[in-house]
């Protein structure tokens, strides 16, 4: 079994044995189908409305906002099966559970989509998991809450990484996991 140290200093890329940052946006084709689950009616909403104001090519294929837990979970795992979603954005504070906490469930279930995390904590906080607390929780990548309603750019940039996840998803690792030390 590999410690949790062997992953200490690498990147999401370095583990994958991809550099998704290099995979040209023109190659990416995946269809971009978010469930974005958070308690925050209000915050979904700009996401919604702040979404459709994106470029063609930059806007999600589709939107589905989930404010509550149970439900989104039930049916992130139907849709994620027949491909309706292909990307999970969940809030980090939730009722009842924490976001690590129903990433975790939704991976026990069979679902392999992306799972990005969100949190209006910085990824500085000491109360964050660290990266082997996030992997082992089944979360691919981690961004600021505000990063979805701060600014067009910013949002056009959290598309292109939800998009660049199911790119690195669907390429098998090159040299495979790193080697324990």
């Amino acid at each position: 079994m590999l410690s949790p140290d062997v992953f200490r200093g690498l990147s999401f890329d370095d583990i994958l044995g991809v550099k998704t940052a290099e995979i040209p946006t023109n190659e990416i084709k995946p269809s971009l189908r978010i469930a974005l689950v958070d308690d925050d009616s209000s915050f979904n909403q700009a996401v919604e409305m702040m979404s459709e104001v994106l470029p063609d090519g930059k806007r999600p294929d589709s939107l589905k906002c989930y404010t509550d837990p149970q439900d989104a979970s039930r049916e992130i795992i139907e849709k994620s099966r027949n491909g309706e979603v292909t990307v999970a954005i969940i809030d980090r504070n939730l009722p009842g559970i924490k976001g690590e906490e129903l990433a975790a469930s939704l991976r026990r279930a069979g679902v392999e989509i992306p799972i990005i995390l969100q949190s209006s904590q910085n990824r500085q906080d000491s109360t964050l998991p660290g990266n082997d607390g996030l992997s082992a929780s089944g979360i691919d990548a981690f961004m600021e809450k505000s990063a979805m309603i701060e600014d067009l750019d910013r949002l056009e940039k959290t598309m292109d990484l939800g998009r660049r996840l199911i790119a690195a998803k669907q390429i098998k690792p090159r040299n495979g996991p790193p080697k324990a030390a």
